[in-house]
């Protein structure tokens, strides 16, 4: 019995993402230049996981501080311990600042009128989030899925 083909959607231009009308719940589109691979979530819009070739996803902030500011809200939050906070271009060690809330950064040392503040939050994957080998062989080898309409 001949090995079932797995074909996604997919797309070689940079930064081209799949909307949501591209995808069906449960169907991927993989844009091989970027590294990601997307689908649709619940609530209809798309996601992705990988960011150029890691594991998970990445959402970045960017604020331009007023004299003197210490405090920033990260409005897509962010997971404790998977933050980047870049102060002018510089990244910030651990001590310089405080992120435990997941919604709130707290600078140590106040910015200062202009300055420019990124937060990037990176979403952690877990066991829980991963496939076992045997559990992707069963769920590739009872249905062949074929996904081969390109995204343009």
């Amino acid at each position: 019995m001949a090995e079932p083909v797995i074909k996604l959607k997919r797309s070689s231009e940079t930064g081209k993402l799949p909307q949501p009308e591209d995808l069906e719940f449960g169907e991927l589109a993989l844009n091989y230049a970027d590294g990601k691979l997307y689908y649709k979530k619940d609530s209809g819009l798309i996601d992705s996981i990988g960011t150029g070739g890691s594991a998970g996803t990445r959402r970045r902030y960017e604020q331009i501080a007023t004299a003197d500011q210490t405090t920033f809200i990260f409005s897509t939050g962010y997971s404790p311990g998977f933050i980047d906070v870049i102060h002018n271009g510089s990244t910030l060690g651990l001590a310089d600042y405080t992120a435990t809330d997941g919604t709130t950064v707290i600078l140590n040392e106040p910015a200062q009128q202009d300055d420019i503040i990124i937060l990037i939050a990176y979403d952690p994957v877990g066991l829980a989030d991963t496939y076992r080998k045997e559990e992707v062989d069963e769920i590739t080898t009872e249905k062949a899925i074929v996904m081969a309409i390109a995204l343009g």
